[in-house]
């Protein structure tokens, strides 16, 4: 087995095990391999994705924001970037991903932009749903707050009743 045979199938048996996607992209955006994890994230295979335009299929709210991050990227060889957004799978969900891309245009044995990018629904969901607790519990607190006042105002206006009933 030759070194080329045997890094090519390394970095295959790496990648089909990996939790998250790993993705190789050209200077357009296009995806020229993607990792076993698209399956089960997406729904689409690798294959289905050969080729693609990546920015088909990040929703159309956050394809700008997606597209700044990729030319800081490929304007900086080596620069690393994070970026969330949501993304398109195969039965037409979004789900949530976090992405790292690295520019390695300039690497000879790579010659694109890699990317790791997990899915990071569950993540959204929960601070959705911490946000909601926390306007929930501000709104409790508001009204305990109006409650005291309306309390002291209550009091305050029946001392004076007490008065003028007094005379």
């Amino acid at each position: 087995m030759s070194d080329t045979e045997w890094t090519e199938a390394m970095f295959r048996g790496l990648t089909s095990h990996s939790a998250d996607i790993i993705s190789l992209l050209d200077a357009t955006g296009r995806l020229r391999f993607n990792s076993e994890a698209t399956v089960r994230i997406s729904g689409f295979s690798p294959e289905e994705l050969q080729g693609k335009d990546t920015f088909e299929l990040i929703h159309p709210d956050d394809r700008a924001q997606v597209g700044r991050v990729f030319a800081e990227v490929l304007a900086t060889p080596g620069a690393v970037r994070t970026v969330e957004y949501r993304y398109r799978t195969k039965d037409e969900r979004w789900v949530w991903m976090e992405a790292v891309a690295s520019n390695q245009l300039d690497n000879p044995a790579v010659r694109g932009v890699v990317a790791n990018s997990r899915d990071i629904s569950e993540r959204k969901q929960a601070e959705a749903e911490r946000l909601r607790l926390e306007q929930h519990l501000q709104h409790g607190q508001k009204l305990e707050s109006l409650g005291v006042m309306a309390g002291g105002v209550a009091h305050d206006f029946n001392n004076l009743l007490t008065v003028i009933l007094s005379c």
